[in-house]
């Protein structure tokens, strides 16, 4: 992240139990995502800080000249917990095999590096690459149809003869 930001903060406790009091603001900073290959500009971001509750009260990330996300929500410090609420508008992806632009209702909510998200959101174009894979060269590899066998069949076939035979009456006469 490379960008400007303004700190007003009194922190007291440690990591375990911290407590934060202020406000933090964030101007024109440039982030890029480890997965995503675009950049997202920051072109505005408050934050007031009270207790272990960090108020995120209003962030808008631009990613293209059109796409644009607005967020805010809440971080709790103690067990880094969030929930954040957005409204994209054309807002840019694009990770190393899907590029789209979305639409629509977000909201997130997580605990650390698990992240829940859910809400009414549109898919406006997208870009699905397909990597092809690597072929391969397969060694000694037989077919059934290439083996030679042979195969005898022998076939007996009865036939009757049927014959009709044709019995003629006679007459004998006595002499």
């Amino acid at each position: 992240m490379e960008g400007e930001a303004i700190f007003n903060l009194e922190i007291k406790g440690n990591t375990l139990n911290p407590e934060v009091n202020g406000s933090m603001r964030i101007q024109k900073a440039m982030l890029k995502p480890k997965l995503l290959k675009n950049e997202m500009h920051i072109t505005d971001a408050l934050l007031k800080f009270q207790g272990q509750t960090a108020t995120l009260k209003s962030l808008k990330i631009q990613t293209n000249k059109e796409g644009y996300g607005q967020f805010n929500g809440e971080v709790n410090l103690k067990s880094l917990t969030y929930r954040v609420e957005g409204k994209l508008n054309r807002f840019l992806i694009r990770s190393k095999s899907v590029t789209g632009s979305l639409e629509g209702d977000i909201k997130l909510k997580g605990e650390r590096k698990r992240l829940f998200a859910t809400g009414d959101v549109n898919v406006l174009k997208a870009v699905v690459k397909i990597p092809e894979l690597p072929s391969r060269e397969l060694e000694d590899i037989k077919f059934v149809d290439e083996e030679e066998e042979k195969i005898v069949i022998e076939v007996e076939k009865e036939t009757r003869a049927f014959m009709k035979k044709q019995l003629k009456k006679r007459k004998i006469k006595n002499g």
